[in-house]
């Protein structure tokens, strides 16, 4: 027997995606999540939202219609895809690269943890995307849980060149010999950062997004700060980066320009 859309949509007990929930309880009915997973707590699932980190009536609106919702648009009127977003509900699926190592990092409660690992030692969850020349955003909501004696330290994201070299472009929440706050820099090039001097103090939640177009970068924070800089640098590897602190991330979401 054929059975068409409208048979399947008016089966009080038609499951779309055969993930295990009826359509009227799912809040994905088109894409496989029987964890129900909802970063934002809306009425989409964080696969099929089109902006998973935040929630409203024009939020998820698609103005230029390439898939990404509004608030998480980095480009409104570029296309964009929203590549990678990850809540945490559980270990990666989508095998990111993992600094120190696999075991450094721990998923409960919809975060993942990283223990405080070592003076001038890099904790990162990144993801090889292909290097565009264009534009792409990086952004990751997290909470510092422990400070380290030695400076720098902090957590925030980046786009590595590589992950095992450990070069890039990094936005994030920091202390430096020099102070506090929220700070952008190439690493390994002297006098490479900009940053927006705060006290930043452990068990604060916060939030660092880094945009990209061409080679000029916008860090910024959940407070609204903001910093800009140029740098000539396309990265291969976007994620989150942690030197000697104890964090928490929340999410991270990847978007890139088509």
């Amino acid at each position: 027997m054929m059975v068409d859309a409208k048979t399947i949509d008016s089966d009080p007990s038609a499951d779309n995606d055969m993930d295990g929930l009826i359509n009227s309880m799912d809040n994905c009915e088109d894409k496989a999540n029987a964890d129900q997973a909802n970063e934002d707590t809306d009425a989409l699932g964080d696969v099929c939202d089109p902006c998973p980190i935040a929630r409203g009536p024009q939020a998820d609106l698609d103005g230029d219609g390439d898939g990404v919702g509004d608030a998480c648009d980095p480009t409104p009127g570029s296309m964009n895809r929203l590549v990678v977003f990850e809540g945490f509900n559980a270990p990666p699926a989508s095998n990111p690269s993992l600094l120190p190592t696999q075991a450094s990092w721990s998923y409960a409660n919809g975060k993942a943890t990283v223990v405080n690992p070592g003076a001038n030692v890099i904790a990162a969850m990144t993801w090889p995307q292909m290097p565009s020349a264009r534009g792409d955003m990086v952004v990751s909501a997290f909470t510092i849980n422990s400070f380290s004696p030695q400076t720098p330290f902090g957590a925030g994201v980046v786009q590595f060149m590589s992950a095992s070299a450990g070069t890039g472009v990094v936005c994030w929440v920091a202390r430096e010999s020099f102070g506090d706050g929220l700070e952008m820099f190439q690493r390994g090039v002297s006098g490479s950062q900009v940053t927006f001097s705060y006290p930043i103090q452990p068990g604060l939640p916060t939030a660092a997004a880094m945009i990209r177009d061409s080679t000029m970068f916008q860090c910024s924070d959940s407070q609204a700060h903001t910093v800009t800089n140029t740098y000539s640098l396309t990265g291969s590897q976007f994620g989150i980066f942690d030197i000697g602190v104890g964090a928490t991330f929340e999410y991270v979401m990847i978007v890139t320009r088509l």
